[in-house]
């Protein structure tokens, strides 16, 4: 019998567990729908990112984020795709969401790249 690879194995890329304060809101078409929520990450990637929220979001909804990041004390903004939704709390109250990143503004990424190079080298290092 074939087993399913876990979480770790089907990522395409490292992660590093680092909390950041993030900025989001509801993104529909150019539309804009509620005000911004304040989150911290627990984890993030290239490719997406880890959050907490008690706001009720679903999958497939798009996300503005603005990412505070140490690089220059400024914000990264990012937009993504909710691709996991769990429960964090019996009454639903806490979610733990997980974003995919769709779209990373152009003014950025190369801070966002600089960000990540440097927290995997410094856990690398720290994992010797």
């Amino acid at each position: 019998m074939q087993q399913k690879p876990n979480q770790d194995e089907r990522r395409m890329f490292s992660r590093i567990t680092k909390q950041f304060m993030t900025k989001f809101r509801l993104y529909k078409g150019a539309n804009y729908s509620g005000g911004w929520q304040i989150s911290v990450t627990k984890d993030l990637s290239y490719g997406g990112c880890y959050l907490i929220s008690d706001h009720s979001l679903h999958l497939n909804d798009i996300l503005e984020l603005e990412m505070q990041i140490p690089i220059k004390n400024r914000f990264l903004r990012l937009f993504g795709e909710i691709v996991r939704v769990e429960p964090l709390t019996p009454d639903g109250s806490a979610q733990g969401i997980g974003i995919s990143f769709m779209k990373i503004d152009e003014n950025h990424k190369e801070d966002f790249s600089n960000l990540l190079e440097e927290f995997l080298k410094t856990f690398r290092a720290g994992s010797r």
